[in-house]
This record gives C-alpha cells, structure tokens and sequence, in this order.
C-alpha cells in the first residue's frame, strides 16, 4: 500500500474507541494491502440482523453501523476497491431502522406512567400562537 492509501486509511471516520470499529478499520486495511479488493460479505452477512434485545446487544448493532459507514466512506474514495456501496448503504439503513424500533420500544417503557414529565401539548400550541 503506497502512504497515500496508508494516510487515508488514518484519515477514515472510525471510532477507534470502539473494538468492532477498529477490527473493522484493521480489516478493510488488510484486506485492501492484500488484493486491492474489498468485499462486504468477507466480513460482515447480510440477512442476520436484529432488533436488539438488551443494551448490549444495541451497542453492538451500533457497532455494526460505525462498521458499515466506514465501508461507504472509503467505496467514495476506492470505487473500485470497495464495490459493494449499495449494499453496505442498504444494511446501515436497515441498522438505523433496527436501533429506533429498540429505542422507541425502550423509551415507551421509561415515559409509560411518567405523565407529569411531559409537557402539555395543548398548552404549547396555544403559546405558538
């Protein structure tokens, strides 16, 4: 890999925080200095997520996104490296999906009963007017 791949790969929007993120980063890397080739399904298969079930599980879904985002980021710099652009797009958006059905769910839990919390809709819409 010559330095200006190397010094885009450091310049990727990664969480380098994030250990899925990283590997993710660490792999694309490799695969890239390797064969110049970088398939989405090498690393990651469609078809296999989830709503998540636990605040761990979210994390990861998380995780997954951070993942997929870096992979439509550099298919913008590497066309022709990075091929599956569509499809990474497509499952981070299926992820977005999945993460708000968890947080709608986990959120109608938190607010159920808590009434007083709330503002009062009619009254904000009167002092709109």
């Amino acid at each position: 890999m010559d330095l200006k791949d190397k010094y885009l790969f450091c310049l990727s929007p990664v969480d380098m925080d994030d250990d899925v993120s990283a590997q993710g980063l660490t792999q694309f890397a490799e695969n890239y200095a390797r064969k110049g080739l970088v398939r989405l399904r090498e690393i990651f298969t469609p078809g296999t997520l989830r709503v998540p079930k636990s605040h761990k599980a979210l994390k990861e879904l998380e995780s997954i996104h951070k993942v997929l985002d870096l992979y439509v980021w550099l298919s913008f710099h590497w066309e022709d490296s990075f091929p599956d652009r569509e499809l990474a797009s497509a499952q981070k958006a299926l992820c977005s999906l999945l993460i708000e059905d968890f947080l709608d769910g986990f959120g109608g839990t938190i607010l159920r009963g808590r009434r007083d919390f709330l503002p009062d809709m009619d009254s904000l819409s009167s002092k709109a007017k």
